[in-house]
């Protein structure tokens, strides 16, 4: 049998609504979190790539946290997977410009764009403030 609200309570319900609609949880920073957001970021950019590409795209663009310049070689054993693979999702980027490979000897290193570093930026959770 329904039992009947009273006005606080559906008061109550509608305040918790729009609580909850203009105070979403805080942004993680947790390497899952950032690479599940870095595949949504990625997507618009790489367009027609498949989910288990755009998993790639996002772990080596995650790798650029911590390091400036890649090689290919080493980005392909960070993120596992064969070296085709790796070299076609960085190509890809590069045609996307997140990356760059400037001219630097015989090694060839990759390393963000302005726009790169833009997008990952863009998804991380902000710094706490203090």
């Amino acid at each position: 049998m329904p039992t009947e609200t009273t006005s606080a309570e559906v008061i109550d319900a509608f305040r918790r609504r729009l609580w909850e609609r203009d105070n979403p949880p805080p942004l993680r920073n947790d390497a899952a979190s950032v690479q599940q957001r870095l595949v949504e970021a990625l997507r618009p950019l790489l367009p027609g790539s498949l989910t288990k590409r755009l998993a790639r795209a996002a772990r080596i663009c995650y790798a650029f946290l911590g390091q400036g310049r890649w090689t290919s070689q080493a980005l392909t054993t960070l993120v596992g997977g064969h070296r085709v693979s790796t070299n076609r999702t960085l190509d890809i980027l590069l045609e996307a410009d997140v990356l760059q490979r400037p001219a630097q000897g015989r090694s060839a290193y990759y390393e963000l764009t302005p726009e790169g570093e833009a997008l990952l930026l863009s998804v991380l959770a902000p710094a706490p403030a203090g």
